[in-house]
This record gives C-alpha cells, structure tokens and sequence, in this order.
C-alpha cells in the first residue's frame, strides 16, 4: 500500500516560492488558524492523487488523460472514487448529518457495490417484465375463453346479417348488370350504323383511286428522293418541315398549271427552320448518296411584303395574285410560298397575262402567267406551256391521291375496329345468361335467409324462457349478499376505530408534552428543521470559503483596508456560526431526552402491538370474507 512520505509545492496557490512539508505520519491531522492554508494543502495532496476539478475550488483545470493514472493508483490501494484517503473539513460532520437513504448510497460507493447497480437494474426490469408477461398472458387466456363463448351466441345473428347484406349486393350487382347490357346492346347498334357509313365511303375513295392515273409505280429516282425526305425529318425532328408541294395546295384544280410554272424549281424545295439545319442537312444527303435539293431556311429568306394594291385590281377580269389561289396552313411555309410567289398575278387567259405583263407605255409592268402555264416577266420574256410542265403540275394530284391513301387507311382501320365491337353481340348473350344466373342466386339467399331467420327465433324463444326461470332465483341471493356486505362493513369501521384509538392512547402523553396533535406532525416539524439547519450550516461553509480566498486575494495585493474588512466579516461570520453551534447542542440535548421519552413510550407500545396485531389479523379476515361476498355478487351466470 502506497504511502505519502513528503510534499514539494512550487507556487501552488498560496504557497509562493518551492515549499517542502513533512515528513508524514500513518496518520496526520492539519491544524491551524483561519487562513493559514489547511485547504490549499489539501488541494495540493488532492491535485497529486487525481481528485476531480470542481473538488479543487477551481474553474478550470487543464490535463491530459487521466484514466492511466487512476489505474496506477488503484493498484497501490488508492481508489479515488472510494475518496478514502482524504479527510476534508466538515466531512465527518457531512457524513453523520446524511439520512439513512444518503449513508448507504455513500456504502455503496466505497464498497464499489454500485458498479452492479445497473446490471442489479436491469434484471430487476426483466423481473418485472416478466411478471407482466405472464400476467398478461393470463389475461389474454381468459378473455380468449370469454370471446369463444361469446362468438358462439352471436354466430346467428351475423349468419342473418350476412345473408341479408349479400342479399342487398346481389341486388345492386343485377341492377349495374341491367344497365350495362342495355348500353352493350346501344353500342353494337350504333356500330353496325357507322359500319354501314364506313363501308360506303370506302368503297368511294377505291373507285377514286382505281380511276386515277397516279397509280404506276414511282420511278427510282422519285422514291430515292421521297426517301431523303423522310430521313431527314427523323434525323433532324422539328426542323425539316417538309417540301414546298407537300405544304401547300391550290384552292381549284384550274390553277394547277399557273401555280406551277410561277413556282418552278421551289416546288420541289424543302421548307426548314434555319440556314444551320440547311447546311447540315446537305452535308447529311452527301454523305447518303442522295440526289442534290434546294433548301429554304424560314429565318433565312428575304422576303418581300405583298403590294396590296395588286388585291384591287379589277382589270382583266379574274385576275388575282398567285399567293392568294394557294392553300398554305403551315406557317413556316408560308413564308417559303410567299417568297417563292412574290407579286405574280394570274389570269384567265394569256391575252390578259401579257397586258399585265407590257401594260401600256410608260404604266406599270407585273409579272402574270395564264392558266394554261404561259408566263410573262417585266424583262419581255415569255415561258409556254409544255409536257414538262404538266407532269410536273400532276405532282398536286399526287398529293391529292396521297390524302385519298390515308383516308382509305384511316377507314380500313376503323372499319376493322368497328368489326371487332360487332363481336359484343356474344358478349351480349353472354351477359344476359349472368343476369339469369344472378337472379337465381338471389333467390336461394332469400329463402336460406327467411329459414334462418325462423329457427334462429326459435332457439331464442327457448332461452328466454330458460332465463327467466334462472332469473326468478337471483333477486333473493342478491339481498342476502347486501345484507351481508353491510354487516361486514360495520365490523370493518367498529375495528378501525378501535385501531386509531390505541394509537392516539399510545402516544397520547408525548404529544402532549411536546404540544402537538398526532406523532406525525412532530416528526414532520424535526426533519424539516433539522433540513433548515443544514442548508444553513452549509450556506456559512460556502461563504466563509468565498471569504477566505477573497481574503488570500486581498493579502496579496497589499489591500490592507479591505483585508481588515473581510476580517471582520469573516469573525462575525464565525460568531454566528458558534452561536449556532450552541444552539444545536441545546437542542441537541432537548432531542436527547425527548428520544429517552420515546423509548419508554416504545416499551408502553409493546403492550399495545400484540393486541394492534390481533386487530390487523382480524379485519384481514373480516375484509377477505367481504371480498368473497363481492365475487359472488358480480359473478351472475351467462349463457
């Protein structure tokens, strides 16, 4: 065991300079003045032996890991948290004023038992969850045994309001399946009607189409060219739009030709959205080997505004501007069309073209193309009719076909669909077979339902009459049952008055004496005065030692005023405390011998104990035997 020999200080606290203290006996007690510095070399033994900062009377104390240094101690017998190689100033008196809770739980900690505290806690848990398991258990069994029996009475009633909701589902299911055979057999009539419709109009648009002459095959370079188109409008979506002819379509067949010419070669051009796409679209027809095409960018065109004066003109007869005799919805199209177009006019025949075209001397001069296709510009030169031209004005017949195509598609698919909902005619039967089935099935409910109902009359009608058989009895058990219980509790409230009066006669003399009603309340007023006074006295501890390092502070500074001060605040202090003291020890012995008084009171009770007990075994019985009565007065049979 480790023993402490000597101690060296170095400026600790109030010791200044290196101070050297010893040597130690086994056993040293310290002693001195007021201020002499007993509890700064106490601080000094606590500091080396790793007592905690705030027992220091310090704010802040820095150091490093002190779990290794503990284990060294610990192995020299040195336990810090036993705190048992200490004696502070005040601690014997702490430990004799601590109540009984407060010693043990300090036993505990010496003896290191309360390290098992939370093991010794958890188990008791467990314990405890234990026992409620099992109570629950219990709990559950019975009410278990308690539904069974329950259930088994209200299984009929149930029986019959199931049939009875089911019955009422049925009823709801036949009446949806009513209306949705009348709305299937509605459907399949107006299919067969628009069926009818269909097949009018599609044999139509194939007798348009067998009498059409743009029905041969396409030629190579067509289909290379229909093909570039729609890559480029998978390849750049959104931004191909399509060719010029694909876009627009002259309001009459008449102007086919006219349209035509004064298109020219931007018939065939495709229509996009900017210079860019342009580009790389013909970048893309070079790298597929795809024949060259004309582009028309929509932000890139410079296009010039219609005169509108062109829209009054009333002679020739019927002329009009081109753009005006062109269908175009699309808008970037339209931009493309009115570039190519320009101011053209057209006119009913070539003889009005030409005075368009010439005007006379010094008048205005437009260009104007007839409906056969013969064009005339501003500059004198003259484009005819030929061949070319109207294979070329065939390309608007073409689209026209194509429309016709996509219709015929469009109606063959309908038709298709229309010829699928004719096959509902068998769902139809089918249906009405499921209302004949349903309505079957609703009657046997009905009929299960009143047998039900009839024998479940029955069984109660025998039952009633079973009860009240049973229940004739029950009334005169009842009031004996009260009448017992009542003379139980007579007996019950005889015993305890009984009991109190040997309590007041015990303790009746000291009560007296001490001027108070029952023990109780002298025993309240003691512990809370005893409790005052140690918060007092504890209050006094905390302000003489804030004093005392005041004081220590002052010294050192060389504040002989305020030391002087502090000195007579601490004597008055100490005066207070002395007075205290006496008057403790008064009290103490007044305490003493009321104790005496108590003791012999005990032997008085001794007496009385055996004949308290006899009492207590008595109304133990008297109680079991009312709890018995009160069982069997709750516990009315069932069935």
């Amino acid at each position: 065991m480790g023993v402490l020999h000597t101690l060296d200080l170095e400026n600790f606290k109030s010791y200044r300079g290196k101070q050297v203290v010893g040597p130690f006996k086994r056993f040293t007690a310290i002693i001195g003045p007021n201020g002499s510095g007993k509890s700064n070399l106490m601080d000094a033994i606590s500091f080396v032996l790793g007592e905690k900062a705030t027992s220091l009377r310090v704010k802040k104390l820095g150091v490093v890991s002190v779990q290794q240094y503990n284990h060294e101690m610990e192995s020299i017998q040195i336990f810090i948290k036993a705190k048992n190689f200490l004696v502070y100033q005040g601690q014997i008196e702490s430990i004799a004023m601590k109540n009984p809770k407060e010693r043990t739980a300090l036993f505990e900690e010496i003896s290191r038992s309360c390290e098992l505290q939370a093991e010794y806690d958890r188990l008791k848990v467990e314990l405890q969850k234990a026992e409620e398991d099992a109570q629950q258990n219990m709990y559950t069994e019975n009410t278990y045994l308690y539904d069974v029996h329950m259930l088994f009475h209200q299984c009929e009633p149930l029986q019959i309001d199931y049939l009875a909701e089911n019955t009422e589902q049925q009823k709801v299911v036949l009446q949806n399946e009513k209306l949705n055979l009348v709305s299937m057999e509605k459907q399949v009539k107006e299919s067969k009607e628009k069926l009818e419709k269909v097949s009018v109009e599609l044999n139509e648009i194939n007798k348009q189409l067998s009498d059409a002459s743009g029905d041969s095959a396409e030629s190579e370079r067509v289909r290379r060219r229909n093909e570039a188109i729609e890559n480029l409008k998978r390849v750049f979506p959104d931004k191909i739009h399509g060719r010029l002819v694909d876009l627009c379509q002259p309001s009459h067949k008449r102007f086919n030709l006219a349209v035509t010419k004064v298109l020219q070669k931007h018939m065939m051009s495709i229509v996009c959205d900017s210079e860019e796409t342009a580009r790389d679209a013909i970048m893309y027809l070079k790298e597929q080997r795809y024949p060259p095409e004309t582009f028309l960018p929509h932000h890139g065109l410079d296009v010039h505004p219609i005169n509108e004066k062109l829209r009054e003109l009333t002679h020739p007869k019927g002329v009009k501007l081109v753009f005006d005799v062109i269908q175009c919805n699309h808008p970037a199209a339209r931009k493309a069309l009115q570039f190519a177009c320009g101011n053209a006019l057209i006119c009913e025949t070539a003889d009005d073209a030409r005075t368009l075209a010439y005007g006379s001397a010094g008048g205005d001069r437009y260009k104007a193309v007839s409906l056969d296709g013969t064009m005339f510009q501003q500059s004198g030169v003259i484009g005819g009719g030929s061949h070319e031209l109207k294979m070329r004005a065939k390309k608007w017949d073409e689209n026209a076909l194509k429309q016709l195509r996509e219709r015929r598609a469009q109606l063959q698919e309908e038709s298709n669909t229309l010829h699928r909902t004719r096959r509902k005619e068998l769902d139809v039967e089918m249906q009405r077979n499921k209302l004949t089935s349903v309505e079957y099935r609703l009657k046997n409910m009905q009929l299960e339902k009143t047998k039900c109902e009839t024998d479940t009359l029955n069984k109660l009608t025998i039952e009633l009459e079973a009860l009240e058989s049973e229940l004739s009895v029950i009334p005169p058990k009842i009031e004996e049952i009260e009448e017992r219980m009542q003379e139980r509790e007579r007996e019950i409230a005889k015993i305890e008055e009984k009991s109190n009066a040997v309590a007041d006669d015990v303790f009746a003399n000291f009560c007296k004496k001490v001027g108070i009603k029952n023990i109780r309340e002298y025993e309240e007023r003691e512990m809370r005065f005893h409790q005052e006074k140690v918060d007092r006295m504890r209050e006094f501890d905390n302000e003489l030692d804030r004093i005392r390092n005041e004081l220590e502070y002052l010294r050192s500074e060389d504040k002989n005023r305020k030391v002087k001060q502090e000195m007579d605040k601490v004597k008055n202090l100490e005066k207070e405390l002395e007075a205290l003291k006496k008057k403790e020890t008064k009290e103490g012995k007044v305490l003493a011998r009321l104790e005496k008084e108590m003791e012999d009171l005990k032997l008085a009770a001794m007496e009385k104990k055996n004949e308290q007990e006899a009492l207590d075994a008595e109304l133990a019985t008297v109680k079991k035997e009312a709890q018995v009565s009160y069982t069997l007065q709750c516990c009315v049979p069932f069935r």
